[in-house]
């Protein structure tokens, strides 16, 4: 598969490939119990977070693509790096890696509580092959220009620069958690 010619697009297109094989190696081995072990109340398991991970891509990507749309139609071109403004800044590192920093999610991101982990994976899997694909469709945009409302309040807008930077931070906090969540003491054996 094409990767984008645009540095920072290539540079996030491979961190989600990157991120695909770790979450394969992570939970490649685990059973169906192991998948569902939450390490306490109010804590996600590892499918949980699998499939919060695709609800929030696919609540996201329904803003991106029209937005990539409308900016293809208008010629809004141009070549990175692509800048995210001081509030794209801060979230982005919002969103990231921090487990010191829990935050919850917004209901609409918030996964079943019953998710199968055959589910979970797969419909993990599909997401990040929607994603790698709306990277590659705003190749030789510029997504330092191009505006995309929230999943959750139409008055939460970045530049799609800062949604695909923050998606890719978000996906490491989360494999971040998968790993905490393996390597718990109590962690079921089978």
């Amino acid at each position: 598969m094409t990767r984008p010619t645009d540095p920072q697009l290539a540079t996030w297109h491979d961190q989600l490939e990157s991120l695909d094989r770790e979450v394969r190696q992570l939970t490649g081995d685990l059973s169906p119990s192991q998948m569902q072990w939450r390490p306490g109340p109010g804590k996600w398991s590892i499918a949980e977070c699998l499939e919060h991970l695709a609800i929030t891509a696919r609540l996201g990507a329904a803003h991106w693509v029209p937005a990539i749309s409308a900016a293809r139609r208008r010629g809004k071109t141009g070549t990175g790096p692509f800048s995210f403004g001081w509030f794209g800044r801060w979230f982005v590192g919002w969103v990231g890696p921090n487990p010191k920093r829990p935050s919850p999610a917004p209901a609409v991101f918030a996964p079943p509580a019953s998710i199968s982990p055959g589910r979970a994976i797969a419909d993990f899997t599909d997401s990040q092959s929607e994603i790698r694909a709306i990277f590659r469709s705003a190749d030789g945009l510029d997504l330092g220009r191009i505006k995309a409302r929230s999943a959750v309040t139409p008055l939460f807008r970045f530049n799609l620069a800062t949604w695909f930077a923050s998606t890719v931070a978000h996906q490491h906090r989360h494999l971040d958690q998968m790993r905490r969540v393996r390597t718990d003491d109590h962690f079921p054996k089978i």
